[in-house]
């Protein structure tokens, strides 16, 4: 099931000749298709994709869908009007607001229907951050999460499901030491042209900021997803020359790399010239880096959990010393919330399951000795408006 959600994420799914997909839906197991689709939160995705071959999908499955796909788009929108709420009741106040990540992405216009995002990241400046706080107040927000060096987590519980607003001041990862240039990206920004009384980062801003997130969320195949298609609808638009310099200064050469390299190599999305050479590793230590990202991205299209994933994210780092403390953090947390990483048992339960990924994380050391991982060469674009 992992290969036929995996063809359907890539951006040319589209351009496929009808017969050529209805001939990859034969044999399908639906039950876990549906599930691999609700595990990797794209749905949205692969209704778009699945909605115009009624005659090779079983009714049910496209019910199924179609409902995941609708209470989707409720949420998204009801999160929608939340943004122009809060950014209207901020800016009515003075305050100048950034909004990034999840629902900024609409602004992006990468060709998804609709995205899964759970929370609003906004980004303010420090002295207005009191301010933020006692505005979101009135709106019905409430602190929760304690203190963070560089956000305010509100929550609102009275609507329909909770609503969670993280409100920035800084955009810095001190454990990875990602440290991107704020001043510099509230400089480029532009106003949106689709939330109101906001502005959004410069489009090659917005995907160094995407990119920054890929190791705290594992490598998660939506946000590949993502940058897959930002790259591939808005690869004209992008300054890569000004992308590989920016991400050397803060410190994201390695992540941004291999977030490039994935896209390319996983996704089958086009490379212009001006990004081949960034993507591509200058190392061993770097090929280790790369090889690790796309094996615990891909392996979460085929099975429920990759054993890789919580370690892949403590290795794409520039500074090699960092990894030991993110490995060691990542053992102590365990990869879930539950009780039973508490305690003693817990304690054990973390270190065996770190252990497990010993022998995949070998197998790519030991693979990124012989040759760099392959890069897929550019193939010709298909442009959106040709498509049937």
């Amino acid at each position: 099931m992992g290969a036929l959600l995996l063809e359907i994420a890539k951006p040319r799914v589209q351009a496929l000749p009808p017969a050529s997909m209805a001939r990859r839906l034969v044999g399908t197991d639906w039950l876990a298709f549906c599930y691999a689709v609700y595990r990797t939160g794209l749905v949205a995705v692969v209704y778009d994709c699945l909605r115009w071959h009624t005659g090779s999908v079983p009714e049910d499955v496209l019910d199924w869908l179609r409902t995941q796909y609708f209470q989707l788009l409720a949420r998204h929108r009801c999160l929608r009007e939340e943004v122009d709420r809060v950014t209207t009741a901020l800016a009515s106040r003075g305050v100048p607001v950034l909004l990034f990540k999840g629902p900024a992405l609409d602004e992006v216009a990468i060709g998804a229907p609709v995205r899964l995002f759970s929370d609003l990241d906004i980004m303010v400046s420090r002295e207005d951050l009191q301010t933020a706080a006692g505005v979101l107040g009135q709106l019905g927000y409430a602190p929760a999460g304690g203190d963070h060096p560089f956000h305010l987590r509100l929550v609102r519980r009275d609507g329909m499901f909770p609503l969670m607003v993280e409100v920035h001041f800084d955009l810095f990862d001190p454990q990875r030491s990602y440290f991107p240039d704020v001043q510099a990206i509230w400089q480029r920004s532009a106003q949106s042209e689709v939330f109101h009384s906001c502005l959004v980062p410069e489009l090659t801003d917005h995907l160094l900021l995407v990119a920054m997130q890929l190791p705290q969320h594992h490598w998660s195949p939506r946000l590949v997803v993502d940058i897959g298609r930002m790259v591939f609808y808005r690869a004209e638009q992008i300054d890569w020359e000004a992308l590989a310099v920016r991400a050397r200064a803060w410190g994201m050469r390695s992540v941004c790399g291999a977030a490039l390299h994935l896209v390319a190599s996983l996704l089958d999305v086009p490379l212009p010239a001006a990004a081949q050479a960034f993507a591509q590793p200058e190392n061993y230590s770097q090929r280790v880096q790369w090889n690790a990202a796309a094996r615990a991205s891909a392996d979460q299209f085929f099975r429920p959990y990759s054993r890789l994933a919580p370690l892949a994210a403590c290795l794409v780092v520039d500074r090699a010393e960092k990894v030991p403390g993110l490995v060691l953090g990542q053992l102590m947390r365990g990869p879930g919330m539950d009780s039973k990483w508490d305690g003693i048992r817990g304690i054990a339960r973390r270190v065996f399951h770190g252990a497990a990924a010993v022998p995949a994380l070998g197998r790519i050391m030991i693979a990124s000795l012989l040759a760099r991982p392959p890069l897929r060469q550019p193939v010709p674009r298909v442009e959106p408006s040709s498509w049937s």
